[in-house]
């Protein structure tokens, strides 16, 4: 044999044992399915399997477990129908024609009601066209009269169509009778103690928050007072309160308006200062605590400058006036709440947000911490 080829077979037998050295730790597929099928082999799959469903199932059951335990909002109580967004005020002594273009102008669902001021003796036809307007608007109209010295007022005695009635300068005790359900009086008095028989709500101006704070201390029924701190009352409302509508003496003071429509209960406004105040007004539908007065908290501080508003698991909605005639430093203003703030109203202005102008207002909706 020549050398060459005792060289070719020495290589041959070199590669083969160097490729059965390699191999000997592997398995060949058919040795594979041969231990897959072994006892231990299908114990461990078995095991596996069961974790896996084990811990599906479980993560499925913790997170149904923490959805049922998790804390709910209380559902909002039942509230006047006129809390939910501002009345639109509209003067009598304009000329029908203006009053009527005034309520169609309006746009839907902005206002709940439109109030008519005062009206002189024989507007019976003027009083009727508004009306008229009102209802193709789908909002209810309100009229006003003078009930000094009045001590009934019988529904059924009188001709009017409209939706509700303010009764003004009530004075003495007044007996109501023969109310619809769907009609709303209105109890304008200087004395919170008047005698009123029969379901009615409140009409108020207001002008400052002690003033406010007093009114709500003698109308909104029953509260639990506390005092976190000195300076600061907290009230939880615990009754049924009766509703109050607010009415700012100064349509021209921001802050006066603003109050209004923080405070619980309904406000109203001239109808041709929506554009100023709408944001206000929708703020109503948006804000529950802004809205809730059973079961709601009130939180007022010592510097007369505002207070605060929360319902439940809902934010706060923190309220900031400046009635007075200069500019208010806000970071004098009881520390105002910590946490996140969202500026509610006004929303548009673009101002330092650590100084309010005169007769101007600040609401805020406050998450995280709480004062």
């Amino acid at each position: 044999m020549s050398d060459l080829e005792n060289q070719t077979t020495e290589k041959s037998k070199l590669n083969e044992e160097t490729s059965k050295a390699d191999n000997s730790g592997c398995y060949t597929k058919e040795e594979l399915l041969e231990l897959s099928d072994t006892p231990g082999w299908n114990r461990a799959r078995r095991v596996l399997l069961i974790l896996f469903w084990l811990s599906w199932v479980g993560m499925i059951a913790w997170s149904v477990l923490i959805i049922v335990q998790a804390p709910k909002c209380k559902p909002e109580p039942v509230q006047a129908a006129f809390t939910k967004g501002a009345l639109g005020q509209l003067d009598c002594n304009l000329a029908t024609e203006d009053l009527v273009a005034s309520v169609k102008a309006l746009d839907h669902g902005k206002f709940h009601a439109v109030v008519l001021s005062e009206c002189a003796a024989g507007s019976d036809e003027k009083i009727g066209e508004v009306l008229g307007a009102a209802k193709t608007k789908n909002i209810k109209a309100i009229t006003s009269i003078n009930a000094a010295d009045l001590d009934a007022y019988d529904y059924s005695a009188t001709e009017s169509s409209a939706s509700g009635v303010v009764l003004l300068n009530v004075d003495s005790a007044l007996a109501l009778s023969n109310i619809p359900d769907d009609f709303d009086v209105f109890v304008e008095s200087s004395d919170s103690g008047v005698s009123v028989t029969g379901d009615h709500f409140w009409f108020k101006s207001v002008n400052s928050v002690a003033g406010a704070k007093a009114w709500l201390a003698e109308t909104v029924g029953a509260f639990n007072q506390t005092e976190p701190t000195p300076g600061v009352e907290k009230w939880t409302i615990e009754g049924e309160a009766k509703e109050t509508l607010w009415l700012a003496d100064d349509f021209n003071s921001v802050a006066q308006v603003a109050l209004a429509g923080a405070l619980p209960g309904g406000f109203v406004f001239p109808v041709e200062k929506k554009a100023q105040f709408g944001d206000l007004s929708a703020l109503r539908g948006q804000q529950i605590p802004l809205r809730a007065i059973s079961g709601s908290e009130i939180t007022w501080f010592g510097d007369d400058a505002g207070f605060s508003r929360k319902f439940d698991l809902h934010p706060v909605v923190d309220c900031i006036f400046n009635l007075g005639a200069a500019q208010l430093d806000l970071t004098t203003v009881r520390g105002a709440s910590s946490g996140k703030r969202t500026r509610l109203f006004p929303t548009a202005e673009e101002t330092d947000d650590q100084v309010l102008g005169a007769q101007n207002a600040r609401l805020y909706s406050v998450t995280e911490d709480e004062q």
